[in-house]
């Protein structure tokens, strides 16, 4: 650069100089802030200090290659000026940048002028080295692992420099701080601050920064990254109002909640009332391992938790005693942090000395534990599997249900349960106690399900109470809507009734005086079949209610007549649920109205009064007529809590749409997390200065998890939202779902999450200037196999997995899930049942449900945080340790929050089926398929019989990890059940009026459609009444 710089320049240029005429009187004097160290090799004799300049050698470009190939020729440093070339594109770019600075600020007549170039501040003379240095000061240059550990340079030259004179990289030498960056000192021209707190000659530390201003000395930056702008040396960014906005706006989104319960805490006066009657619930000591307190899939459940924790520990007692066969080597291989130039060629030579002398041991490791992994996947699949069997030998409503699918569509005028019973009876030669109907209710979903509801209400005895508090809720209600903060109201509307689904506005009192007045009048309801009526009352009341009947069954003769003008001939129009029109949507329709508009969906669940009779029934005939249709006949294992019956209705047909629009939605979820809050992180976590082990601030690694966090949390949503509107009959089938369509969405956040920090880990490389053992510069490679196999990358790589995994991941989401969607809104549920006097029984039920209910979801968490953890068996293992003992903390902690949350928190769930766990067992093939895939990458030339390259690499680990998914897959499906189902079923001696005198959930009380017509379209003396959480005690036999 400097020969072309004076080959612009006249040549009287020299002799302008001596005459001694100051540059601010000449006319050709110009400003100049590139640098200083141009502006004094032009003012000198260029030819004497030509070959000192073309000797120097950047630390990071020592021994690069030569730069053959396709291309533009790259500039050259002729090293002692003889041999071979030495490209050196860093210094070649800071040449380039600095001659086309100067030239822009020249006058277009600069070529007939004759003066040379100067600049209108002080030169800095950092050449005037001192002559007289000590003899300590004057020691060759030594390899960086010669140096001790606690070795220091002299005072006299208290800093350590790169030494670029020699052929060699990695080598250093103590010098003064005038000499830090000088060409004379034979010192690396990038390191040129001094930097008397750490002892070393280091680059500038300005976040933002692409290339420092050399010549000041100090931390002041020359030019900035894309989006920054140069203010005296710092990099601002460009539009900083858009991260204050965000940070803004997110401090107020978490800060409100709190603030708003706080400030109801201290202001509100809250109402203590007599603590009621508390259900009977499981204590906390009850072992969830071996009692089905939700189905005997709850078991199972636990289970596949304690077996991750067991999964992580053998994986980590492997390691600890690897790491003692090793001498304990590699204990630590990974996790240096080098705070100097000289520290970090340190760590690259000894830890790639260290990581290639055990690459086979290390082998042998992954290859045990994958191997001892794959085993105990297996082993565990045929223990839950002999789990499930034991605990379902206890009978259950499953026992006696057959599935019939294939029926017709009927409309709800016909009695389709007692047509269905008794062509199943002459068909099956068995007695039959019920036929449950899965009904296609459309729009009026809602409506029947409120009927329901207020039905089950009703039978609830609340004469008493009601009157004796009659004055005083009165009272409330007024107190209550004077006393109430206007302010606080808006606030309720948003937190409340938005969030929770709580309505917090009173009503009138002149609707609480009619509702008052309405429950304490007489009623001829189901309620007060319970209570023994004195005998006036009875005599009061018999004429009413015979009257009431009379009309009642007018009524229906009325509906009746004019069905039967509509259609003489008494045949319904039969229309199929695919593709059928949406039912006519009204608002006061009838309960008996409504039973005649809704229509059967194309199955039905047959409840024979044995086991025995079921099974001879599913022997004897595998498919009926009915309708003209032939209906087929097969068993199903389930559990009366784990049938959507408003899904039944829908074909497998519209269930594959549904899927794919699902999926099509996560990956829009993903997509605008990624644009929204993933990308923004990458970019400015891209533009950070990674040099002199600069790392970004405290908020960044706040912001990292809290973005992990947020993923996780918008994808949990999506994907439950996703599999819910699927429409899978069975609710184990539809939780199966979920966690697969979670597990794969967590999956892809991963990879952005690993394509981010691989990003990371490369810029920290190139910004350190890190060679290869060989010495080449990272920035240099271009193979991305010799990008992830340089050490620099593998270090940088194994910290970002331990930081992303702990606790970000494994640990910081629960603690969330724990305090914030459980004891938060659990309390301010709470509190808002004592505050409003208005919300009491149903209403104050509805109220505490936990804001997350119970799902599957926790099995697609541990999944992916054993898969998140064998990645590190990819890298060094300096952090294994440390990584599988906060892995199994933080299941500890998991453990223990879902065991509370099962017996204290969420309502009663059922998980009926191993369904579920079936599907986790198969995603345990991942972590395995890694960890062979991991053994294949690190066996993979370390001997002279097997070394791949490049992209035939990529596609031998991908075969790898796909041939272990057919194996594994293979053994679940043959050896499992081989080994698994080891007894077989002993039908109870039970009938089905026994076992449901103990278990209150059966296959009628649930069914909504068999409910409302049980008691508005057949009138049973005794209907059956819907089962709703809360309110078992109310139900009676029907």
């Amino acid at each position: 650069s400097a020969d072309l710089l004076h080959e612009d320049l006249p040549g009287d240029a020299e002799d302008v100089e001596k005459s001694g005429t100051s540059p601010e009187e000449s006319d050709w004097y110009i400003e100049d802030l590139v640098e200083n160290t141009i502006a004094k090799a032009q003012t000198t004799d260029f030819d004497k200090q030509r070959e000192q300049m073309l000797r120097h050698v950047h630390y990071t470009a020592a021994t690069s290659p030569t730069g053959s190939g396709q291309g533009a020729p790259k500039d050259s440093w002729h090293i002692s000026g003889t041999g071979a070339t030495v490209p050196d594109d860093a210094e070649a770019r800071i040449v380039q940048s600095q001659l086309h600075a100067e030239k822009q600020a020249l006058p277009e007549d600069f070529e007939q002028r004759v003066k040379p170039l100067v600049v209108n501040k002080t030169v800095v003379h950092a050449t005037a080295i001192p002559l007289n240095l000590p003899s300590e000061c004057k020691r060759a240059p030594k390899h960086a692992i010669e140096f001790e550990d606690d070795e220091t340079c002299p005072d006299a030259c208290p800093l350590l420099a790169e030494d670029t004179e020699g052929e060699q990289h990695c080598y250093f030498k103590c010098v003064t701080k005038t000499e830090c960056g000088v060409p004379k000192s034979g010192t690396n021209l990038a390191q040129s601050v001094p930097d008397m707190d750490v002892g070393f000659c280091r680059r500038c530390s300005v976040p933002g920064c692409r290339l420092c201003n050399r010549t000041a000395h100090s931390d002041v930056c020359g030019d900035c990254h894309h989006g920054f702008i140069l203010q005296d040396g710092a990099c601002v960014f460009q539009v900083p109002i858009i991260g204050t906005l965000a940070q803004s706006l997110l401090y107020f989104a978490l800060l409100i909640p709190v603030a708003y319960f706080i400030i109801w805490c201290a202001v509100e006066s809250i109402t203590e009332e007599a603590p009621a009657e508390e259900r009977q619930l499981w204590p906390l000591k009850t072992n969830t391992l071996k009692v089905p307190v939700a189905g005997p899939g709850s078991v199972l459940f636990f289970r596949y938790q304690v077996f991750i924790m067991l999964l992580a520990l053998v994986l980590l007692v492997l390691w600890v005693l690897f790491i003692c066969l090793t001498n304990g080597s590699l204990s630590a291989l990974g996790t240096e942090d080098p705070k100097s130039p000289r520290e970090l060629c340190t760590v690259i030579h000894q830890g790639y000395e260290t990581q290639q002398r055990y690459m086979s041991a290390k082998s042998s490791f992954i290859l045990t534990a994958y191997m001892t992994s794959f085993v105990l996947c297996i082993l565990f699949a045929i223990h839950q599997r002999r789990t499930f069997n034991r605990l379902n030998i206890y009978p259950t409503h499953a026992d006696f249900m057959a599935l019939l699918d294939g029926l017709p569509a009927i409309a709800g005028s016909e009695p389709l349960e007692e047509l269905l019973k008794a062509e199943l009876e002459k068909a099956t030669s068995q007695e039959i106690v019920g036929v449950s109907v899965g009904w296609h209710m459309g729009e009026h979903g809602e409506q029947i399900r409120k009927v329901l509801e207020e039905d089950v209400l009703a039978l609830e005895d609340l004469k008493r109470e009601q009157e004796d508090k009659k004055d005083a809720a009165e009272t409330e209600v007024q107190t209550f809507s004077r006393q109430r903060p206007k302010w606080l109201r808006m606030f309720d509307k948003v937190m409340l009734t938005g969030i929770l689904g709580i309505d917090t506005v009173p009503p009138p009192p002149e609707e609480v005086q009619a509702a008052l007045a309405a429950q304490a009048a007489p009623s001829g309801g189901a309620g007060d079949a319970q209570k023994p009526e004195k005998p006036e009352a009875k005599e009061a009341t018999k004429e009413p209610e015979s009257k009431e009947k009379e009309a009642e069954k007018k009524e229906s003769e009325g509906k009746e007549k004019e069905a039967e003008k509509k259609d003489p001939e008494g045949k319904e129009t039969e229309k199929k649920t695919e593709g059928a029109e949406p039912l006519a949507s009204s608002t006061s329709e009838s309960p008996e109205a409504l039973c005649n508009k809704i229509q059967s969906s194309p199955m039905a669940l047959v409840v024979f009064k044995t086991e025995t009779g079921r099974d001879d029934a599913l022997q004897k005939c595998q498919s009926i007529t009915f309708s003209k249709e032939t209906v087929k006949f097969r068993p199903l294992v389930t559990e009366p809590m784990g049938v959507q019956w408003e899904n039944m209705a829908i074909t497998p047909q519209m269930r594959r749409e549904r899927l794919s629009a699902s999926v099509k939605l996560i990956v829009m979820a993903s997509a605008a997390w990624t644009v929204c809050f993933y990308l923004p992180y990458a970019l400015y976590a891209s533009s950070f200065s990674y040099s002199n082990g600069d790392k970004p601030s405290a908020m960044m690694s706040v912001s990292l998890t809290v973005i992990v966090v947020l993923g996780n949390l918008i994808m949990y949503t999506f994907c439950a939202e996703a599999a819910q509107r699927v429409g899978h009959m069975l609710r184990d089938t539809q939780e199966g779902v979920y966690m697969v369509l979670y597990t794969f969405a967590i999956l892809f956040n991963i990879l952005l999450d690993a394509a981010v920090g691989g990003y990371i880990a490369y810029r920290t490389a190139v910004a350190n200037h890190a060679r290869t053992y060989g010495g080449i510069l990272v920035e240099d490679l271009t193979r991305a196999q010799a990008i992830f196999e340089s050490f620099e990358i593998q270090r940088q790589l194994s910290l970002q997995v331990f930081k992303y995994c702990f606790p970000s991941m494994f640990l910081i989401p629960f603690i969330g899930e724990a305090v914030a969607a459980n004891w938060f809104t659990l309390h301010l549920a709470r509190l808002v049942v004592t505050t409003f006097p208005h919300i009491k029984g149903y209403k104050a039920q509805q109220a505490l449900k936990i804001f997350v209910p119970m799902d599957s979801g926790r099995y697609a968490d541990v999944l992916i945080n054993i898969a998140a953890a064998v990645l590190i068996f990819f890298l060094p293992g300096g952090y294994t340790v440390a990584l599988l003992v906060g892995l199994l903390v933080s299941h500890v902690f998991i453990i223990c929050f879902d065991h509370f949350r099962v017996l204290r928190c969420v309502p009663s769930f059922c998980f009926s089926s191993s369904v579920v766990d079936d599907y986790a067992q198969l995603l345990l093939i991942i972590p395995c398929a890694l960890m062979l895939t991991a053994f294949v990458q690190k066996y993979n030339c370390s001997t002279d019989s097997i070394c791949i390259q490049d992209s035939s690499l990529g596609f031998t680990l991908l075969a790898v990890f796909l041939l272990h998914c057919a194996m594994h897959w293979s053994a679940l499906k043959t050896l499992v059940p081989k080994f698994g189902d080891v007894k077989e079923h002993v039908p109870t001696k039970l009938s089905y009026q026994e076992v449901a005198a103990k278990i209150a959930p059966s296959w009628f009380n649930l069914n909504p459609g068999f409910c409302l017509r049980s008691k508005y379209f057949y009138k049973h003396e005794k209907p059956c009444t819907l089962l709703v959480q809360g309110r078992e005690h109310v139900l009676r036999k029907s």
